[in-house]
């Protein structure tokens, strides 16, 4: 009969044993099938729409890699509007390559494709981002 080793259990001040694990396990991070990028986007998403219902009740947003280029093209868009189908495309690749050169946490990478977000939101809208 072999024993295995057993982890030290630690116990709190009540004598309970204390488990340390994440608030989210991988499992269901990985159900959902979204990405931190797509999953920041969304978030940002649902939020706007609950600060502006009416004006952005029919609101759609995409997630795509990078838009498709011209063969003349000087710049690489970040995101695209379409305001007939009420449609923000944000493209992951430019935004996480290409505009941000130093991140220092998960929090500043979170305001920086937020702040993205909000622009092509504003956009659709017609009005500045941060009004």
């Amino acid at each position: 009969m072999s024993a295995t080793p057993r982890r030290a259990a630690t116990r709190d001040r009540h004598g309970r044993e204390r488990f340390r694990a994440a608030l989210v396990s991988e499992r269901v991070a990985r159900k959902t099938g979204m990405s931190d990028f797509e999953q920041i986007v969304s978030s940002t998403c649902h939020y706007l729409r609950g600060e502006w219902p009416v004006e952005l009740r029919g609101l759609n947003w995409v997630v795509a890699d990078a838009p498709e280029l011209s063969a003349d093209a000087t710049e690489v868009p970040r995101y695209a509007v379409d305001s007939a189908t009420m449609t923000v495309t944000i493209y992951r690749v430019p935004i996480i390559r290409l505009t941000h050169n130093r991140r220092t946490d998960f929090m500043d990478e979170r305001m920086h494709i937020e702040q993205f977000v909000f622009s092509a939101v504003a956009e659709l809208l017609g009005r500045e981002p941060w009004h």
